[in-house]
């Protein structure tokens, strides 16, 4: 059944339903963080797409895509206006086609739903693994860009969290719409239906006992005490080659007072010294800083820039405690558009978001570090490379036994993307098993441990000055061994449901 129209109060209770569930999601996101609402954010939409004629999911799939794409990224309007060197009305408008091509995802999935029956046993776990399916794609395609996925509603729950070691952020989103689809289906096709809310309904139990019962685990006693510094240099005044003394000492002044705090490592932000670390030029700067590693004899990791063979790389520099540098970490999955400039023939407007820090080569692979001296494995991904599970898993597969992020959210403002940033690294901990510390330039800075618990955390654009503890682990979770499977199997159950559908 495909039509071009419907009546006026289709189209409101359409419309309504769509705007509904888009501001259900971007409630259950941080900032708001009521991550319970996640719950229930898509049943207005899969409670009206069953049978629905084409214009009419669109109708529905385009507001509840756009108002939930607006939500996770409307930030971007203000990060192009004030560092791409472009004016509002123009940062706005690519902060809107982005939007639109984010709601596509979710038009996609209206589309795909509206062609199941809801009265259908599986129809829960069809609406399921389309959803993850959709979102795999959306990690993938174009460079991918996995920002706030729908499981990210949930690093403050913490039971439910558990279950990212399985299944990962992808399995924590499936269980969320599993649940949905059940409410929406029983809704739809009443008692009918009873039967086939039974398995969902025990997967979420088995989820939350899972959850209890790792959270019940007893903590490792091998425990190292992580120093952070979080300088809050302005976007602005970041890059200024006139602040340059001052930005260098502010850290230097600001990590001094971690002397006598027994420190077994001290991590500060990506590119806290915006120049050439080892270039002659800045000599000064870095008989500074490697001095000061040496005046504290601890271990220091320090983000700022490379130069080699005419390329220019974003890395953190590890220090041993006597001053030299004995490894580093290159950023490899590099930001679109921040740190290159993808599609210049389309995008060359943009040009002043890479001026503004420059251009970058990516690095050749995700290798974990040595803490010196200790000889803890350890991962570092650079700020953008929080939001790939892939990258986080890499480290632990490797042997890392504790995640860094080092990252530069100055760029965010205070808007919500700082604290959607956070919630991400929260999720690649608990993937892997492994505690997380994240230094940011003007916040959050923190320390979670291995079960996503938040053991510290700062506030944006404050100086900050502090230490974490922390229990570096060396197994490896089922998520870590085995990767994204779930997603696979819902690939293959989203082209069941479409093959199902079709020969009927």
């Amino acid at each position: 059944m495909i039509g071009i129209s419907h009546t006026p109060s289709q189209t409101r209770i359409s419309l309504l339903a769509g705007v509904l569930s888009g501001g259900l999601l971007v409630l259950a996101m941080p900032k708001p963080d009521f991550g319970i609402l996640a719950y229930l954010c898509l049943i207005p939409v899969l409670a009206l797409l069953p049978g629905a004629r084409r214009s009419r999911m669109l109708l529905i799939g385009g507001a509840a895509g756009i108002i939930s794409s607006a939500g996770k990224i409307y930030w971007i309007a203000e990060t192009l206006a004030n560092y791409g060197g472009l004016s509002l009305a123009v940062g706005a408008l690519s902060t809107v086609l982005l939007i639109l091509y984010l709601s596509l995802y979710v038009v996609a999935f209206c589309w795909l739903v509206s062609r199941l029956d809801p009265s259908s046993l599986f129809f829960p776990w069809f609406c399921a693994a389309i959803w993850v399916t959709l979102e795999w794609l959306q990690g993938h395609l174009l460079t991918g860009f996995p920002w706030m996925l729908l499981g990210y509603t949930q690093h403050r729950m913490l039971p439910i969290l558990q279950t990212a070691r399985i299944w990962g952020v992808y399995g924590v989103g499936f269980l969320i719409v599993l649940v949905n689809g059940s409410i929406a289906s029983l809704q739809i096709a009443g008692r009918s239906a009873w039967r086939g809310a039974i398995a969902p309904a025990l997967l979420l139990l088995i989820a939350l006992f899972y959850g209890l019962s790792e959270l019940n685990a007893p903590p490792s006693k091998h425990v190292l005490k992580i120093g952070i510094v979080q300088g809050s240099i302005p976007q602005g005044e970041k890059w200024r080659t006139d602040v340059r003394d001052g930005t260098v000492e502010r850290y230097v002044k600001m990590t001094r007072q971690l002397a006598g705090a027994r420190c077994d490592f001290i991590v500060l932000p990506e590119t806290a010294f915006p120049f050439y670390f080892r270039g002659p030029e800045n000599a000064p700067y870095y008989a500074a800083l490697t001095g000061l590693a040496r005046e504290l004899e601890t271990p220091m990791l320090v983000g700022s820039l490379e130069r080699t063979e005419g390329q220019i790389y974003n890395r953190t520099f590890l220090i041993s405690r006597t001053g030299e540098v004995v490894g580093h970490q290159d950023k490899v999955h590099l930001v679109p558009f921040g740190e290159y400039l993808p599609f210049e023939w389309i995008f060359g407007y943009l040009e002043g978001l890479t001026r503004e820090s420059g251009r970058f080569a990516p690095g050749q692979a995700h290798r974990a570090l040595r803490l010196p001296e200790k000889g803890v494995p350890f991962g570092v991904f650079i700020c953008y490379e929080s939001i790939f599970p892939e990258i986080a898993r890499a480290y632990a597969n490797d042997g890392a036994e504790f995640l860094v992020n080092a990252t530069n959210d100055a760029w965010f403002g205070t808007t919500a993307a700082p604290y959607q940033h956070f919630s991400m690294g929260v999720f690649r901990a608990v993937e892997n098993g492994l505690p997380l510390v994240r230094a940011a330039n003007t916040g959050i800075s923190g320390a979670v441990d291995a079960s996503g618990r938040i053991l510290t955390r700062t506030g944006l654009f404050e100086p900050a000055v502090f230490t974490a503890q922390i229990a570096p682990r060396g197994e490896r979770t089922f998520y870590t061994r085995h990767g994204d499977l779930l997603v696979a199997l819902c690939a293959i159950l989203t082209a069941v449901a479409l093959f199902y559908r079709r020969e009927r």
